[in-house]
């Protein structure tokens, strides 16, 4: 394959007292933590373990196209500040080929 896939997804964090809650609108997915920092690292592990359990039921590209999220060539990983929270680049699991039982 050419180089590495990504994507462009917001993450947003908000404070709801003890907890701050850090969401994925575009995934559908949520976490929290007990800092801005740990509520970000939490959505950045369920992201990629939502994305690599599609790639390994060979969905991920078509739940991505139905989401509206575009499929980005050769990206570098950032992650800035975005309103409430930030947009990263993530990085796609590589596709994996399916051995035939």
């Amino acid at each position: 394959m050419g180089g590495k896939r990504s994507i462009r997804l917001v993450l947003d964090i908000r404070h709801e007292p003890p907890f701050y809650v850090s969401e994925c609108p575009q995934l559908g997915l949520a976490s929290s933590g007990d800092t801005e920092q740990e509520a970000l690292a939490n959505i950045a592990e369920a992201v990629v373990l939502y994305l690599d359990t599609l790639e390994e039921y060979g969905e991920c590209d078509a739940v991505l196209e139905r989401a509206g999220i575009p499929i980005i060539q050769d990206s570098v990983v950032i992650c800035e500040p975005h309103g409430q929270g930030y947009t990263a680049m993530v990085h796609l699991p590589e596709p994996r080929t399916r051995a035939l039982a």
